[in-house]
C-alpha cells in the first residue's frame, strides 16, 4: 500500500510530508499523515535544504539571546573605560540580519520553482533579516527605536499570519513559536514606546532564543522535530 508521502498529485510529482535524515528512518520535520503546506500540493517546505533551514533558526535564536541578556541586565554595565555594550550588541544584531539575508538568497535559489513553498519561507526569513539589521544599525548610531517599534508591528503581524496560513500545518514547534514570535514583537513595539518594561521584554526573548536553538537541538540529536 502506498504511504501518503509518497502519493504523487495530480502534477505527477510525490509530495514529501517529511525529510529524512541521511541513513535514518526517522523523519526529519514531524507532519501528520498526508499533511501538505498550506495551499502548495507539489512540493514541500521541507525540501529546502536541512542546513539552511538550521542556520536560519539558530541566527534568530542567537540575536535574540544577546538582546535578551543586555535587557534583563546582563553584560549591561558599561565599562569603566565609558564603552557601552549596546554597540556591541548592535553590531552582533546586525551580522544576524546579514546572515538571514544571505540565508534568503539561498532559500530562493533552492526553490526554482516558483509554486514552491520554500519561497514563502524565505519571505518569513526576509521579515527577521530586515528587522534585526534595522534595530542593529538603530543601536550602533544611538537613534531613535521609535521606528523600529512601529516596523516590529508590521513584522510581528505578518510572521503570525504564516500559521493562519496553515504553512506549518502538524509541526507544533514553528506553528507555536511563530505566534510567540508575533507576541514579542508587539513587546519590542511597546518596549521602544515606553509601554513594556526592558526586563520583561529580556525575558520574551530568552524564551524566543530557546525556540530559535531547539530545531538544531533535536537535528543534533538526530531527532524528529514535533
Amino acid at each position: 500500500m502506498t504511504s501518503p508521502s509518497s502519493v504523487p498529485p495530480a502534477g505527477g510529482n510525490p509530495v514529501r510530508n517529511d525529510l529524512r535524515i541521511p541513513g535514518s528512518e526517522a523523519p526529519l520535520f514531524g507532519c501528520r499523515p498526508g499533511a501538505t503546506s498550506s495551499s502548495f500540493k507539489t512540493h514541500n517546505i521541507w525540501e529546502a535544504d536541512v542546513l539552511s533551514v538550521a542556520v536560519v533558526f539558530f541566527t534568530f535564536g542567537l540575536g535574540a539571546w544577546v538582546i535578551g541578556l543586555y535587557l534583563v541586565g546582563m553584560g549591561a554595565t558599561p565599562t569603566e573605560e565609558g564603552k557601552d555594550p549596546l554597540l556591541t550588541v548592535g553590531w552582533i544584531e546586525v551580522i544576524v540580519g546579514l546572515i538571514l539575508t544571505t540565508q534568503v538568497f539561498i532559500l530562493v535559489q533552492q526553490a526554482g520553482d516558483p509554486t514552491n513553498p520554500t519561497l514563502v519561507l524565505a519571505g518569513l526569513v526576509l521579515l527577521f533579516a530586515v528587522f534585526f539589521t534595522s534595530f542593529g544599525v538603530a543601536l550602533v548610531r544611538g537613534l531613535d527605536l521609535r521606528p523600529i517599534g512601529n516596523l516590529s508591528v508590521a513584522v510581528g503581524i505578518l510572521a503570525a499570519l504564516y500559521v493562519s496560513f496553515g504553512f506549518f500545518d502538524g509541526l507544533f514547534l514553528f506553528q507555536s513559536s511563530t505566534i510567540w514570535w508575533g507576541i514579542v514583537f508587539l513587546l519590542i513595539a511597546g518596549f521602544t514606546y515606553g509601554k513594556v518594561s526592558a526586563k520583561l521584554l529580556g525575558y520574551a526573548l530568552l524564551i524566543t532564543a530557546i525556540y530559535g536553538f531547539l530545531p538544531v537541538v533535536y537535528l543534533a540529536l538526530d531527532q524528529t522535530i514535533p
